[in-house]
């Protein structure tokens, strides 16, 4: 048997205090933590099998909290426990509600408070009983399809690379090769003019100028 201690009053000299909300709240979470650490107890309890609890409601009669405080509390208690213990826990726990002194009256309205937040419970133990069962958290409903990602947006094309200069035209003169220089170019920054002397020079080395590999000797022989 766990015994719970310090419950909240709300006195009835605040009944039409402005902070009349929040000394509400604080009760509901204190409620609310003790009915968690009795079923929790129960739960982690070594004995194999189901395992009745009774539950009173906690702050009610002289301590003037209301009820559907109580039961909004017990219900954060049975949530906090799915959370950390499963909801497969209440499969091996049977809860039920207990009123003070026997009073029928306050275990119907207990009960009917807590099955409007809570799904009927199917057990049969609880039906050939008279103390009236807390209903069982429903099952967690099952998880959504993972949302398709998105396609990823077609890569964009690389930038294309400059095209290149167009090749300068050649220009054949008696067996060498050159380039063109453009109109808008010197001729002179591609091939610097001749002098006359080096033309004389380069007349007198026929070899050079043949399109073809010509040896110095073949040259000679071809002179004579």
């Amino acid at each position: 048997m766990v015994y719970a201690s310090a419950i909240p009053v709300k006195a009835y000299l605040n009944a039409g205090n402005l902070d009349v909300a929040f000394q509400e709240e604080v009760g509901r979470l204190v409620i609310a933590a003790q009915y968690f650490g009795a079923l929790r107890l129960a739960a982690l309890g070594s004995k194999p099998g189901t395992r009745r609890i009774f539950l009173m409601p906690l702050g009610g009669g002289v301590f003037n909290n209301r009820a559907e405080l109580i039961v909004g509390a017990l219900a954060t208690a049975l949530e906090l426990l799915a959370l950390e213990l499963g909801r497969e826990v209440f499969a091996r726990l049977d809860i039920r509600l207990l009123a003070f002194r026997g009073s029928a009256g306050e275990q119907e309205r207990m009960s009917k408070l807590l099955a409007a937040l809570v799904p009927a419970s199917s057990s049969s133990t609880a039906a050939a009983s008279k103390t009236p069962s807390v209903p069982s958290w429903p099952a967690a409903p099952p998880a959504a399809p993972p949302a398709a990602l998105p396609a990823a947006p077609p890569a964009a094309a690389p930038d294309a690379a400059p095209a290149a200069a167009p090749a300068a035209p050649l220009e054949s003169t008696e067996g060498f090769v050159r380039p063109v220089a453009p109109a808008s170019v010197p001729s002179a920054s591609f091939a610097p003019a001749a002098e006359p002397a080096a033309a004389a020079d380069a007349a007198a080395r026929p070899w050079q100028l043949k399109g073809r590999s010509t040896s110095l000797l073949d040259a000679l022989l071809d002179d004579d």
